[in-house]
């Protein structure tokens, strides 16, 4: 073995591509404070299977937005955030109001701990690294089923199977040494609306169509996203 200083280092080619859109599961690490006084739940987020760089983790600050000593942007950003996320999540409809009283009045911890083990959409950027830190993926926004969001228009497009970059390594639950059938290579979207297009005319609009969601997945595909 030879070691040197750039040993273990990682390089472009471990980045997830600026634009990537996919499904996430969430993992809540912890809620922490900053040196600087500022407060965020520390967050995972694993790119679920059946899509491109599947089980690749993005790590994530969600800012608090009850804590004070966080700036009125910061809170701003956190509770945009955590909105998007639970209407992704399914924990509210975005259609009824009445619905956002099953998350309101709680805090960032108890909103995380709801979402924990639940899938959300993202569109994955790469930050530029900074004071000797390399480049690394962040978190570029997250999408939503609320038509009133800018990231709506995203969230149609991934529930058709666009994942906006172009081909990339699709992970099956398959060993290496099996062939997985064809249709275990689609993405979540691909699947649900390759059935659907057997089933619907030549006139139906691609944003008029049910994109699939791990969230509401049958049992046998959500035990092979975990």
């Amino acid at each position: 073995m030879e070691m040197n200083q750039k040993s273990g280092a990682s390089s472009p080619m471990d980045l997830i591509p600026n634009g990537y859109l996919c499904w996430a599961m969430v993992t809540l690490r912890g809620i922490k404070t900053a040196t600087t006084g500022s407060r965020y739940a520390d967050v995972e987020l694993t790119i679920a299977a059946n899509q491109p760089y599947a089980r690749k983790k993005i790590f994530t600050k969600i800012a608090d937005p009850d804590h004070m000593d966080n700036s009125e942007k910061y809170r701003q950003m956190g509770m945009a955030s955590l909105t998007r996320m639970v209407e992704a999540a399914g924990l509210v409809n975005p259609e009824d109001s009445d619905s956002y009283k099953n998350v309101s009045g709680r805090n960032i911890e108890a909103v995380l701990t709801m979402l924990d083990g639940k899938y959300v959409a993202i569109r994955v950027r790469i930050e530029p690294g900074a004071q000797g830190y390399e480049d690394k993926n962040e978190v570029g926004e997250y999408l939503t089923p609320n038509a009133a969001s800018q990231s709506h228009k995203k969230f149609i497009k991934l529930t058709t199977g666009d994942h906006g970059i172009t081909a990339a390594p699709v992970h099956t639950p398959f060993g290496s040494g099996a062939q997985a059938p064809a249709q275990r290579s689609l993405g979540f979207a691909q699947q649900d609306v390759a059935q659907q297009n057997s089933n619907t005319t030549a006139a139906a609009k691609p944003a008029e169509q049910r994109g699939f969601n791990p969230n509401s997945a049958p049992a046998f595909l959500k035990a092979g996203q975990t």
